[in-house]
């Protein structure tokens, strides 16, 4: 519902609608219902029981002839959005190509302070560490002009929302994922602020997404100021998730960037 709601999609059509069961019914119902959507589903078969008993309960239109589907979608037919309004309009190839460039994350920010260290678990479950910095792969420093490229890596390869919109706020401004989780947004009782005061289109949309999505898991506390809900925490990631949004920041093959080389500290010249 988060990505329907963001994206602003106000029409799905469901093949082969014969094969639903009873639980996807109540999701689509439940999805309906919050985001205000219409629903046109394209029965090829005998209807289930579930079915039957959910069109006798809620209003709909029953369609047997192609003359009549066509009327039907052309009157509820709206203009999709412009192609330049996602910057991922085009998807990108998943599993990653081998010979895909990788592209380095913006410096690492001092504050928030954070454990530095990441941790992602592979398809077989596999502890595996993001590429060393001591035998990086080809590496091409992250600008603006690459963000495209990674918006559609995102949107192909990212489906949770929060996830999603991680990974974006990592290529814009560096975090780590242990910083994630202490990010803050502006707020009167709290005016520091971690991130950007304006996203790019892209990400703002991302972001937006993340919103929707932890509204609906009820994590934060409406009857409260912000800095006490954790609303102006936009990335409350437990360890596991943690290592997730590592994951899929390798999965847009993401990298971080080395940390600078520390001076050793000299030795004081002793006073006579």
């Amino acid at each position: 519902m988060a990505w329907t709601q963001t994206l602003g999609i106000g029409h799905y059509i469901v093949c082969r609608a014969h094969r639903i069961t009873g639980r996807h019914l109540e999701h689509l119902m439940a999805l309906r219902e919050h985001a205000r959507i219409r629903f046109t589903l394209i029965v090829s078969g005998p209807p289930p029981t579930a079915l039957t008993e959910l069109l006798g309960a809620v209003a709909h239109h029953n369609l047997d002839n192609p003359e009549a589907a066509h009327r039907h979608l052309h009157t509820i037919h709206q203009p999709g959005p412009p192609s330049d309004r996602y910057a991922w309009w085009q998807p990108t190839p998943f599993p990653n190509p081998h010979d895909e460039p990788w592209y380095q994350l913006p410096p690492r920010p001092r504050h928030p302070r954070g454990h530095p260290g990441e941790i992602t678990t592979s398809t077989r479950g596999t502890p595996t560490r993001l590429p060393s910095h001591d035998n990086p792969p080809p590496a091409i420093t992250l600008t603006s002009a690459h963000h495209d490229v990674v918006a559609q890596r995102i949107h192909t390869r990212v489906a949770n929302p929060v996830y999603a919109a991680a990974v974006a706020i990592r290529t814009l401004t560096g975090y780590g994922t242990d910083q994630l989780p202490q990010l803050l947004l502006p707020t009167p009782a709290e005016p520091r602020a971690d991130l950007p005061a304006q996203l790019p289109a892209w990400a703002a949309l991302l972001q937006d997404a993340a919103r929707i999505y932890t509204d609906l898991q009820g994590y934060i506390r409406p009857d409260l100021p912000a800095h006490l809900s954790g609303a102006n925490r936009p990335f409350q990631l437990t360890s596991w998730e943690r290592n997730d949004v590592a994951h899929a920041t390798e999965t847009c093959r993401l990298i971080t960037a080395p940390a600078p080389a520390t001076r050793p500290n000299s030795p004081r010249r002793q006073r006579r």
